[in-house]
């Protein structure tokens, strides 16, 4: 059964070097960092949505639509970077393996 494991981690290992995906290695403080920089981003995106859909003057809503997009894209960043270093998110929060 060892053998078993210790093939697959090869080839896990070898496919995913031949589709790029290049999971670094970080200390668990860096990804737990990560996973709160994640979170952080997420909350944002989420205060800019809400901004978004309740803005009324018309002198803000240029700000809130570019506010709202800006904060999407540095989440979608992030959880991009999360996946590439191994963070992982459950339903509750997110944490690192």
């Amino acid at each position: 059964m060892g053998w078993k494991k210790a093939l697959a981690g090869c080839l896990d290992g070898v496919a995913g070097f031949l589709l790029g995906r290049d999971m670094e290695m970080v200390s668990k403080a860096q990804r737990q960092a990560l996973a709160e920089e994640v979170e952080n981003a997420r909350r944002e995106w989420e205060a800019a949505r809400r901004l978004l859909d309740n803005v009324t003057d018309p002198r803000l809503i240029d700000y809130a639509i570019f506010a709202a997009g800006a904060a999407e894209k540095r989440y979608m960043y992030l959880l991009d970077e999360a996946r590439r270093h191994g963070v992982r998110a459950d339903a509750v929060h997110l944490q690192s393996t």
